[in-house]
């Protein structure tokens, strides 16, 4: 679902950089359909399963039910460095 050009780019470890050859529109569009799979997979996903070890080893949570709690929080982290640089730019806060 995610271009890998896109997950070189913006994944872990990656370096910011102005020039990302991807535009908002193809990245809220990656983004839209993973959410819409991972709505689908959820709802059939059995509940035991949200116990086991995520698929690919991660430091900050053992099990997959904690993996899906922390990627609403890894968002926040990016609004919040979203928020940083429209003060930077002298932007008021949107609340």
């Amino acid at each position: 679902m995610i271009p890998g050009a896109m997950l070189t780019q913006f994944g872990r470890e990656s370096q910011p950089d102005a020039v990302t050859g991807f535009t908002a529109e193809q990245i809220r569009t990656a983004f839209d359909a993973v959410h819409v799979q991972a709505m689908k997979e959820l709802a059939a996903y059995p509940d035991a399963d949200l116990d086991l070890p995520p698929l690919k080893p991660h430091p900050l949570f053992g099990t997959r039910i904690a993996g899906l709690r922390y990627a609403p929080l890894h968002e926040m982290i990016h609004c919040g460095q979203l928020a940083l640089i429209r003060r930077m730019l002298g932007q008021k806060p949107i609340w």
